[in-house]
């Protein structure tokens, strides 16, 4: 994937997303000093699957939790932000394509 090196100024200034750009050079570093292969993947929002023999979206997810408030007021509302949504189901191929990929020069 890319890597924004030692740039801090790519993650929000808040802990959560601070402490991951945190989290994931500290593994880069320990993986370089090992000599294994390191990548770290940063999702955005994880839908439920595709298929419905591969499970069921979190229930205490937002938009699970937006459908079931909606229908218990019985309104919904006008607008929703923009969101790139990628299904579990499809995600978990991906890493474990990623996985077995050939990583040089990358």
């Amino acid at each position: 994937m890319f890597s924004h090196g030692h740039d801090y100024n790519v993650a929000l200034p808040v802990g959560y997303d601070e402490s991951k750009h945190v989290g994931e050079r500290m593994l880069a570093l320990v993986a370089k000093r090992a000599g294994v292969k390191f990548e770290s993947l940063r999702l955005g929002q994880v839908a439920g699957p595709i298929a419905p023999e591969n499970g069921a979206w979190i229930k205490s997810e937002w938009v699970p939790n937006l459908i079931q408030t909606s229908k218990s007021l019985r309104c919904i509302p006008d607008a929703l932000m923009d969101v790139d949504w990628i299904p579990s189901d499809i995600l978990a191929h991906v890493i474990v394509d990623r996985t077995h990929q050939d990583h040089e020069g990358i």
